[in-house]
């Protein structure tokens, strides 16, 4: 097999490759006619942090946020961001987030349910990421939606039940030890990659 990139385009196509005949058919269910694609959906994800108190938290979310390919952070309620109300840059921030807040944009929302509203006017898929009666584990759920819109809370308090119901799905980390849940920021970690990806 010898990578070819033909006449795509960066916008058009991620790649392409030239493949024998004996591959071709291994590639097609039908009968070939030398061409075959295959489609990969680019997922669009942005985050919402609802009244996370953490500075430390929030930075790590940022950086994790950066290699995964979120599209924008809404720091809802009390969330902190990068900067403190004096416009300075909070210290332990960046010394978590090593500069990450730097690539990815991000916005201070008062209303986490406001925010919601709009967004799934914009066309997103709420997944709220909650341990409740009606969530589902979040390696048995795939998203067929292009946009996601990632809600998290605080290990303390959580979503409240109004977020929740405002939700498409909720999804949870099934935890098998004596604690009831992870870090939010390891959290969100473990089930943005998967949703992007999957």
């Amino acid at each position: 097999m010898s990578t070819d990139p033909g006449n795509c385009s960066e916008q058009d196509c991620v790649g392409s490759a030239r493949v024998s005949s004996l591959q071709t058919q291994q590639l097609s269910d039908d009968a070939p006619q030398g061409v075959v694609f295959i489609f990969v959906m680019i997922k669009v994800m942005v985050v919402l942090l609802h009244n996370i108190r953490s500075v430390q938290n929030v930075a790590s979310i940022f950086r994790t946020a950066d290699g995964v390919g979120v599209e924008r952070i809404y720091l809802c309620g009390i969330t902190p961001g990068p900067l403190d109300r004096l416009g300075h840059s909070r210290t332990q921030f960046i010394k978590v987030s090593l500069g990450s807040e730097k690539n990815i944009p991000y916005e201070k929302k008062g209303s986490t349910l406001k925010a919601i509203d709009v967004l799934r006017k914009e066309g997103y898929q709420i997944l709220s990421i909650e341990q409740a009666k009606n969530s589902t584990p979040y390696y048995k759920f795939k998203s067929k939606k292009e946009k996601m819109a990632l809600v998290l809370g605080s290990e303390v308090a959580g979503l409240s039940d109004a977020i929740l119901k405002k939700s498409d799905k909720i999804l949870e980390i099934p935890m098998e030890g004596r604690k009831e849940s992870l870090n939010v920021a390891v959290a969100f970690g473990i089930v943005a990659y998967a949703l992007k990806y999957k």
